[in-house]
């Protein structure tokens, strides 16, 4: 049976529920708008016939469905140098530098990790050049590559169901209140302004853990702190916010900040991917972990350790 077909047959226990959540449920790293999108474009059967989303399932209905292939949409490669840390036949694990975007997006189509991963593999098929999870822009750091469909597909799983385990370094104003912590708050777009994101009832759920690596202070005797940051989920901004809600934001961050004469010294967010932990298809767990960048360290060294 092809990868893209499934078929389920439904259990005493799960008589009564809607077919989009039975399936949720069942195939979790599938959303729920996705499994509703798969049943309108009639993609799915149940004994044979297409349902609706609200179709309440029957003890041993037998349910089959196609999740098409997605085609890679075409992007042009780029001589663009990449600092890369590890490879292997089935990845690519580079170093990403801050003021470099992940996917092209509207207004920009080019000079992005995209583009200089094409540019770099050459003729390259897989869906977003195989790259796998992102960093914000300001971000630098670590990101791994796929080099074909299988472990793009093995990857994209564990960051879905949140296997993966992901660490940051984080320079912070303030000393924290604790040695280490957890920020568990939702996140959802701000009312406000519809670029930002921020800690509210309304918003999805988020946790990062924190831990105090050391306690600095600067030439104008402010106090930050450098942090060890574990985010357990993956919403847009999650890291900068929680650190806001917290009353630390990050160091730099010209949209969470506080745009400090020490802010605007360093010129973007004090915020690097240094460690990734994941699971290859054949090969086990896989561990890589990089220092602070130049220019994070350079600046590191200006402080004093209190």
């Amino acid at each position: 049976m092809s990868k893209n077909i499934f078929q389920i047959r439904v259990g005493e226990k799960e008589v009564g529920k809607r077919l989009d959540l039975f399936l949720t449920q069942k195939f979790t790293y599938l959303s729920r708008s996705k499994i509703q999108k798969i049943i309108e474009q009639k993609l799915l059967t149940v004994n044979g016939k297409n349902p609706q989303p609200a179709y309440l399932v029957k003890e041993k209905d037998e349910i089959k469905f196609f999740i098409p292939q997605e085609e890679p949409k075409r992007f042009d490669p780029e001589s663009i140098p990449l600092k890369i840390i590890y490879e292997d036949q089935d990845i690519l694990v580079v170093d990403k530098p801050a003021g470099m975007v992940v996917h092209p997006a509207c207004g920009r189509k080019h000079g992005t990790l995209l583009n200089a991963v094409l540019g770099y593999l050459g003729d390259f098929q897989l869906a977003r050049a195989g790259i796998v999870h992102r960093l914000d822009k300001e971000t630098s750091g670590l990101i791994v590559i796929a080099k074909n469909e299988q472990t793009q597909s093995f990857l994209q799983l564990q960051f879905k169901m949140r296997s993966t385990v992901k660490k940051y370094l984080s320079l912070v104003w303030g000393r924290m209140g604790s040695q280490k912590g957890i920020v568990d708050a939702p996140i959802g777009r701000s009312r406000m302004n519809r670029k930002k994101m921020t800690v509210t009832e309304k918003g999805k759920a988020a946790q990062t853990y924190y831990k105090v690596v050391k306690v600095l202070q600067t030439s104008e005797d402010q106090f930050v702190s450098l942090l060890e940051v574990t985010p357990k989920t993956g919403r847009t901004h999650q890291i900068r916010v929680h650190l806001k809600a917290l009353g630390h934001p990050v160091v730099g961050d010209k949209t969470y900040g506080r745009n400090q004469s020490l802010d605007r010294k360093l010129g973007r967010q004090f915020l690097h991917a240094y460690y990734l932990k994941f699971r290859l298809p054949d090969e086990g767990e896989k561990e890589i972990s990089i220092q602070l960048s130049r220019d994070l360290e350079r600046f590191f060294q200006t402080l004093t350790v209190k």
